[in-house]
């Protein structure tokens, strides 16, 4: 089978009715997922056709048959050599279909200074490149942005991405634990070796071994390594010192981090700063695109004082921008308040605008923005098992005011309706607070 016609099957796209059935087989996915296309040019043919299946479906099926993927690995020793080259590209393929967060982003705008620099310490020696910056500032949207292009443009083989900061829900006594835990090195490497399915690496007995096999990995290939939210894994600093032991051959790593993880010459680092008015005046008005709140956002005078009261902080726009649209207060009187709160974008400023949205929401609201603390802010949740778990029969109503105050950012199928849902680190974090107190809701 042609690899193009595999990467067409993960791409959403029709391929034959024989291929795609064969493909559906080894990942486990239920042939009630294929679609049947018609093929124009064999009309005369009735039994000619082609098949697709939609990403949603796709994704679902990849995340839930780790297993089988295990025994294609496995098993590949002793099939056929036709077997073995498709079980091959269908692992290629898995691997850059993998599930990886939420690109936050409807348009990335700005950080080209950034950009540009990251695109030539890539071609560097540098092994590790640490982007740092305050929360909200867009660290993990850049990270997000290098990650597609570099797979898109062939620079690295397969991505595996890591979040750090823990998914832990406390209520009423009750502590969930739903991710695996990020807490040290050794969790790392683990993790590392389980996404490029070398699961051998988990049951070493000794960190020297681990180390090894997993530098012996990331040599084969030019794999990108990228760990999120760095700073809030105990022992960070040293971390990134092991990191240097496994990190070889053309396979880099990224890490974002609150504080500067590390300044040496095999390390590069990038600060980021908030966006220029020009670049902030941009991304409002795609936050105001297609609503019917633009006129309250889009005019110069507005967005430079948005701009100037947020410090062109992207995720403290979004959140300024969902307070004016949703409240019954003037822009100018909700702007001049903010102004008060602090001289710079603070934890006590997102404090108030949390707290603000917070007194806004429904008890159904303030149940679902909770509940989706439930995992990790890269994991998202299921609108699915959203619906199970917190049995809301119109969901979508619920949504909504999320939504549009961006407390919560949602994937779409190809319908436009929304199937999973993301919180940003710190929403989850202020979520992660109000839980704790035992609010009610």
């Amino acid at each position: 089978m042609a690899k193009t016609t595999v990467s067409n099957f993960f791409q959403g796209k029709p391929i034959s009715a024989s291929k795609a059935s064969l493909i559906a087989t080894f990942i486990g996915l239920d042939s009630k997922y294929l679609a049947q296309v018609p093929v124009e040019d064999n009309s005369q043919n009735p039994t000619s056709s082609e098949l697709m299946v939609s990403k949603p479906d796709l994704s679902e099926a990849i995340e839930l048959n780790r297993q089988k993927l295990r025994y294609l690995r496995q098993s590949s020793l002793t099939s056929s050599y036709e077997e073995q080259q498709l079980r091959e590209l269908i692992k290629r393929e898995i691997y850059r279909h993998k599930p990886l967060p939420n690109f936050r982003y409807r348009k990335f705008i700005g950080r080209k200074e950034q950009i540009d620099r990251i695109y030539e310490m890539m071609q560097s020696p540098y092994q590790i490149i640490t982007i740092g910056g305050i929360g909200g500032i867009g660290k993990t949207s850049l990270a997000q942005k290098l990650m597609d292009d570099f797979v898109n443009e062939g620079i690295f083989y397969i991505p595996v991405w890591i979040s750090a900061r823990q998914g832990e829900f406390m209520r009423q006594l009750v502590r969930m634990q739903i991710n695996e835990k990020v807490d040290n090195f050794i969790s790392i490497l683990n993790i590392i070796a389980d996404r490029l399915y070398h699961f051998d690496v988990r049951d070493m007995d000794s960190l020297d071994k681990k180390i090894s096999k997993t530098r012996e990995i990331l040599a084969e290939e030019p794999y990108l390594i990228i760990i999120d939210n760095l700073e809030t894994i105990e022992g960070y600093r040293q971390i990134v010192g092991n990191l240097q032991q496994i990190i070889t051959g053309k396979s880099k790593a990224i890490l974002t981090s609150r504080e500067i993880v590390d300044i040496s010459p095999v390390n590069f680092h990038i600060k980021l700063e908030g966006l220029t008015l020009d670049e902030s005046m941009d991304f409002l008005s795609t936050l105001a695109e297609g609503t019917i709140y633009s006129e309250r956002i889009n005019s110069k005078k507005t967005m430079t004082k948005i701009h100037t009261v947020t410090g062109g902080m992207p995720l403290a726009m979004e959140l300024v921008v969902g307070e004016i649209c949703t409240s019954t207060k003037s822009t100018n009187s909700i702007l001049e308040e903010l102004e008060q709160i602090s001289s710079q974008v603070s934890q006590e400023f997102y404090g108030f605008i949390y707290d603000k949205a917070w007194e806004s929401l429904s008890n159904e609201a303030r149940l679902v923005l909770i509940t989706i603390g439930l995992v990790n802010p890269a994991s998202g949740m299921p609108i699915e098992r959203l619906q199970n778990i917190v049995s809301i029969d119109n969901i979508s109503a619920v949504l909504d005011p999320l939504l549009k105050r961006y407390l919560i950012d949602c994937k779409y199928d190809q319908e436009g309706e929304p199937y999973h849902i993301f919180l940003h680190p710190l929403t989850h974090n202020y979520d992660q607070r109000k839980s704790k107190r035992g609010t009610n809701v």
